[in-house]
């Protein structure tokens, strides 16, 4: 798959983060489900399915992502893929634009309490390595120390985050591109 084949048969609108057929204006792709909910959007050609992301990456910069570099949704919605949302990283930095783990209990992530010495404790992991960053007698110190160790080793502002429950019934009845045929 190359950009010039690409945009033959394909318009991404990249305000929109969506996908048209150039002979017929209509939208294409197709969320993939996984524990039923859609994560992704994929886009089949020629008998071959693409994550859309990466074919926006492809359409707008010519270059389709391959290992160790992968395509990051800063807004952590896997359905949107508006070039502003999309960022090419390597597999390490997407890791630090993760959400907060369900798990979580403290609402910070890296931050949990430790019944047996009666403090909050702290660490991150970056690299593959975990730092303990200490303990604490309270949570916003152990918080403090959790968001300075994140922006010291260059963690993304969305990292640990709440991510809002995205709407993964999209509808597409407002279709701003009724009709797209260029040359004709």
């Amino acid at each position: 798959m190359d950009q010039e084949y690409l945009k033959s048969i394909l318009i991404y609108e990249p305000n929109l983060g969506q996908f048209f057929r150039k002979k017929c204006g209509r939208k294409v792709g197709k969320k993939w489900l996984k524990n039923y909910t859609p994560k992704y959007e994929h886009i089949t050609i020629n008998r071959v399915s693409y994550c859309a992301h990466h074919l926006a990456w492809l359409y707008i910069h010519g270059v389709m992502p391959k290992k160790p570099m992968t395509i990051d949704h800063i807004d952590g919605n896997g359905l949107n893929n508006k070039l502003e949302n999309l960022r090419y990283v390597t597999h390490v930095e997407n890791m630090k634009n993760m959400k907060l783990n369900k798990r979580n209990k403290s609402g910070v992530s890296g931050v949990c309490w430790v019944k047996r010495y009666e403090k909050w404790s702290a660490m991150i992991t970056c690299n593959k390595k975990t730092y303990r960053l200490g303990l604490f007698k309270g949570k916003f110190e152990a918080c403090c120390a959790r968001k300075s160790a994140e922006r010291h080793l260059g963690f993304h502002e969305n990292h640990g985050q709440k991510r809002k429950k995205f709407n993964y019934k999209y509808t597409w009845e407002i279709n701003p591109i009724k009709y797209i045929n260029e040359g004709e």
